[in-house]
């Protein structure tokens, strides 16, 4: 932003809005309330989030929601009879898009809420047997990101934390979904009503792994009896691709088969002397009211046949296709999976996230710059601090915190290697054992981040600090004869180069 240049008022850009509605007091007060809190939050939310939205389209975006879609707005308190609706359903607001109405509780949060959930979201997907379940998921994955905004932020610090109701599956795939298809995407799935933009045939054909594990968990979350009959009907019509290799020999043999019969027929029509023999055999064998009264009359109906087993070869052709058919075979094999499942809910949701891990392990591969070498470290940050459950986050699971940590041992050696981090020790395991977690911080800025070290006998004593301000201490027992520090001991030094 240059010297003489202006920040924008968007208190009073609300204010001008708001001077045209109908609203209480209280209800303007928390709206403008709101919008400071969000301008002071929002530069925090995007660095901690990496993401590449500016505030000037978060704010507007919410200003023009509030224009155009709010009219009637009423505030209703937890403990009322009124809110019973809103209990019944767990959500601080419920929305009518058509009306242009909101019932909520009296918070900046719950207006925020509202704000994000009353507009058309559309999240095309084609064909999935899960469809409804996950567009509803992604809906309020999608108001929940918003919300973030103001609960996990404060101006001054972040606190990733469970204090308000929401969907915890809802918000993590979504947080999922940005990660791997980034947030432009995401909005775009969330706008556009195209193929282009189906969530499921992107994850199909980039991330099968992660479409599998979803569908399983979707099923645990929606199981009925009329979701396990679909299966079941399913099933049996995929159960002839269980074997591609025999299906596709068998698929051969009946497309050769029928190809004979129209090559016979083509010899037959292409030759008069023929035609008429095959006609007086055809009619020798045929009923007195079946006959056919003429040779053009039966060279007529054999065209036709023809024309049916030509387009039953047509047919025939779209399954001689390998790929199709494994991926079919792998419908089949993933329907049966799931109808034949004891997994719990957190048993299928863990699962998930060792899928989407392996799929961030690919990204250390993709960085080519220090930019996306930060980044990374970034979303990796933020993604252990995503909760699961009310009391735990993703680092909270040792199956997943070990996994994230292989993650985190291959992106601090490339970080060491490229010279975009501190070698603290020549020691590449201890070195892992420094730095790691050094980068569970709740700093806004991870590259201002600086260690302090001390060695007292078999420990190494850690102190963590954003700039000068003392964030944490932890202590590492080392079983090496010699840790080979490479930094000045008791001297705080940056991490980050």
């Amino acid at each position: 932003m240059g010297l003489f240049s202006k920040t924008v008022d968007y208190n009073s850009i609300l204010e001008k809005v708001l001077d045209g509605k109908r609203f209480s007091s209280n209800i303007k007060s928390l709206l403008l309330s709101m919008i400071y809190k969000v301008e002071i939050s929002y530069s925090d939310y995007a660095k901690v989030k990496c993401l590449s939205k500016t505030k000037d389209e978060f704010i507007m975006y919410i200003i023009s929601n509030i224009e155009e879609y709010f009219e009637n707005v009423k505030t209703v308190e937890p403990d009322s009879e009124k809110a019973a609706i809103l209990r019944k359903n767990k959500v601080s607001a419920i929305t009518n898009e058509l009306e242009k109405s909101v019932l909520s509780y009296p918070t900046e949060s719950a207006l925020l809420y509202a704000i994000s959930d009353i507009e058309s979201k559309y999240f095309y997907i084609e064909n999935y047997i899960f469809k409804k379940e996950l567009q509803q998921l992604l809906v309020e994955g999608s108001n929940l990101d918003v919300l973030e905004v103001l609960e996990d932020f404060t101006g001054w610090s972040w606190n990733p934390k469970s204090v308000f109701q929401k969907n915890y599956i809802a918000n993590l795939i979504y947080q999922n979904l940005i990660i791997m298809f980034g947030m432009e995407f995401i909005d775009n799935c969330k706008n556009s009503q195209t193929k282009q933009y189906d969530i499921i045939k992107n994850l199909k054909t980039y991330y099968r792994e992660y479409y599998n594990k979803l569908t399983i968990l979707l099923y645990i979350i929606s199981k009925n009896k009329k979701i396990d009959s679909i299966l079941e009907k399913d099933i049996q019509e995929l159960k002839q691709f269980s074997d591609p290799q025999k299906f596709l020999a068998k698929n051969k043999s009946r497309i050769e088969a029928i190809q004979k019969k129209v090559d016979k027929m083509n010899f037959v029509l292409e030759n008069e002397k023929t035609l008429n023999k095959s006609f007086l055999i055809k009619n020798s064998k045929l009923p007195e009211d079946k006959k056919f009264k003429t040779v053009y009359a039966y060279g007529k109906a054999l065209k036709k046949e023809k024309e049916t087993y030509e387009n039953q070869i047509i047919e025939l052709k779209k399954y001689d296709n390998p790929t199709k058919i494994v991926l079919y075979k792998n419908q089949h094999d993933l329907y049966k999976e799931m109808l034949e499942s004891e997994k719990t809910l957190e048993d299928a949701i863990i699962e998930l996230q060792q899928s989407f891990i392996k799929i961030i392990y690919k990204k250390v591969k993709e960085i080519n710059s220090r930019d996306d070498f930060i980044s990374l470290i970034y979303k990796i940050r933020y993604y252990r601090n995503i909760f699961i459950s009310k009391n735990k986050a993703i680092k909270d699971y040792k199956v997943l915190e070990d996994d994230i940590n292989k993650i985190l041992k291959k992106i601090v050696t490339y970080g060491v290697e490229k010279e975009f981090m501190k070698m603290v020790s020549m020691n590449v395991a201890l070195n892992y054992k420094i730095l790691i977690p050094c980068l569970d911080s709740k700093s806004m800025e991870l590259e201002e981040l600086r260690i302090s070290l001390d060695v007292a006998r078999k420990n190494i004593f850690v102190e963590v600090f954003e700039n000068k301000t003392f964030e944490k201490r932890f202590d590492i027992t080392f079983t090496v004869d010699n840790p080979e520090i490479a930094i000045k001991k008791k001297k705080a030094v940056k991490i980050f180069t």
